[in-house]
């Protein structure tokens, strides 16, 4: 397989790299998006929220939402 191939499947990850988690712009980013989804989720009734939550953890685990 190619990088590029290896890449797409999921199985080199950038955000691995430690140069990546010491970077401070990407830190901030993480912040915002964790506090982003803390005040969406409090808005969510409980169906809503399981969805939600649902959603993010298929993300994390690179599944498809099918």
């Amino acid at each position: 397989m190619t990088v590029l191939e290896n890449l797409y499947n999921g199985n080199i990850k950038p955000t691995d790299s430690e140069s990546f988690k010491n970077n401070v712009r990407y830190k901030e980013g993480l912040r915002l998006v964790g506090r982003l989804q803390d005040e969406l989720s409090a808005t969510l009734n409980e169906e809503q929220k399981e969805l939600f939550e649902k959603n993010i953890s298929r993300r994390r685990m690179n599944y498809p939402l099918s």
